[in-house]
């Protein structure tokens, strides 16, 4: 069979795969000698669970926010929309992630030869109605694989990476402080809703492997009000916020095929979050899933099976030629939900490959549509990550995959 004469489009992703599978194949098996250099805090890490102690200890909101030394992977979200006094729209991402790397490798190298623990802040705000010689966009990033780079505490809910705060008060609001290159975010934030929890009381399955979940909680509607020094100009501002919280200990691999995640805020005092985690043809994944908060906060938990997604628009990124759907319409028909999200800015990606090692799309968004037969509007954020598919960023993601559980 002369394989030259089938077409290219055919045979190069099954060669290409071929040699992936192979690669992998070596990485593993020289990771093994990387096993048998010892680690110096002796983390013990665990699983998040359905039942058990520390299922029982996430459903304190004090305890909840912490960090966990015997979780892996940590991260704290907060997004939210501003508004100036004379009307102007600004919106905001910031996260802080904490990996314990005691069982990571970056190539064939174990991470745990130059740091056990690391961390990683995004800041980035979307200047919804930018003026001429404003950009409308702009991002910072601090951290990656760096030892003595910030710190949290076990203590309380405070976090500092390298002059970024984000802790929480005695009153239970939250202060958070940005700053870089001239853009400086601080707000005081509060909660209009309590710690709302997803999935089965807080445990968020990922794959059928139970340990493979997370703990997952949010704050779905918090109350924002600070300062904003954008362009030279200081803006009192206020506006709304919703935080994300989730602790796991579990093979990444539930992460590889990449996922979008919606948080809205809707006019009717209700909240949506949608975790579309993607299979390998980039179909939903059966593990993909959502929160439907009411107006009284009562969680509707959403199944895969529950979710209808339409891709309307996609925008391409002139910098990675990622093409992102921007915009989308999202049914879940036990609901009475039909609602569509467009982006307030096409451009809002962001190239974390230096701190992360990945590039995603995050940014503002607004939604229309109907709710229960009622019309309904509202606004949030959106999440897509796994469209970047530059040889550098596939590079990027194979150096850091985690190792296959019998490489031999």
């Amino acid at each position: 069979m002369d394989l030259m004469k089938f077409p290219k489009d055919v045979m190069l992703p099954k060669v290409m795969g071929q040699v992936s599978k192979r690669l992998e194949k070596i990485q593993d098996r020289l990771r093994i000698v990387g096993r048998f250099i010892p680690t110096e805090s002796g983390q013990n890490l665990h699983p998040a669970l359905p039942q058990g102690e520390d299922f029982e200890r996430f459903q304190s909101s004090k305890e909840a926010l912490k960090s966990w030394a015997n979780k892996q992977t940590q991260w704290w979200y907060f997004t939210g929309h501003l508004t100036t006094a004379a009307g102007r729209r600004f919106s905001f991402q910031y996260v802080a992630f904490e990996r314990h790397a005691s069982k990571d490798f970056f190539g064939v190298l174990p991470t745990r030869l130059w740091t056990e623990e690391f961390y990683v802040a995004h800041f980035a705000i979307s200047n919804i109605d930018a003026r001429s010689g404003e950009k409308p966009f702009r991002y910072y990033q601090k951290g990656g694989l760096m030892p003595h780079f910030g710190f949290s505490s076990e203590e309380r809910f405070h976090i500092d990476l390298d002059g970024w705060q984000m802790h929480q008060e005695d009153d239970e609001s939250f202060r958070l402080l940005a700053s870089d290159d001239g853009t400086t975010l601080q707000l005081r934030v509060e909660a209009d809703k309590p710690l709302c929890y997803h999935g089965a009381g807080g445990y968020l399955a990922k794959n059928k492997r139970t340990e493979d979940g997370s703990l997952y909680c949010s704050y779905t509607r918090l109350k924002a009000s600070g300062k904003l020094l954008i362009d030279g100009v200081l803006h009192e501002v206020t506006g709304s916020a919703w935080m994300d919280h989730e602790k796991m200990a579990a093979d990444d691999r539930v992460f590889h095929n990449g996922w979008d995640w919606y948080s809205l805020q809707l006019d009717n005092s209700c909240e949506l979050m949608l975790y579309l985690l993607k299979d390998e043809q980039g179909r939903l994944s059966e593990f993909a899933s959502g929160t439907y908060f009411d107006a009284s906060g009562k969680a509707h938990t959403i199944h895969s099976r529950d979710i209808e997604w339409d891709r309307l628009r996609f925008w391409q990124s002139p910098r990675t030629k990622a093409r992102y759907p921007v915009a989308n319409r999202l049914r879940i028909a036990k609901l009475g939900l039909d609602l569509r999200v467009d982006p307030m800015l096409d451009d809002q990606e962001m190239d974390t490959s230096k701190t992360a090692f990945v590039t995603y799309w995050e940014g503002a968004v607004s939604a229309e549509g109907r709710c229960d037969g009622k019309s309904v509007r509202g606004r949030g954020y959106l999440e897509m990550v796994g469209y970047d598919r530059r040889p550098t960023s596939q590079i990027l993601k194979f150096l850091t995959r985690p190792t296959t559980k019998n490489p031999l």
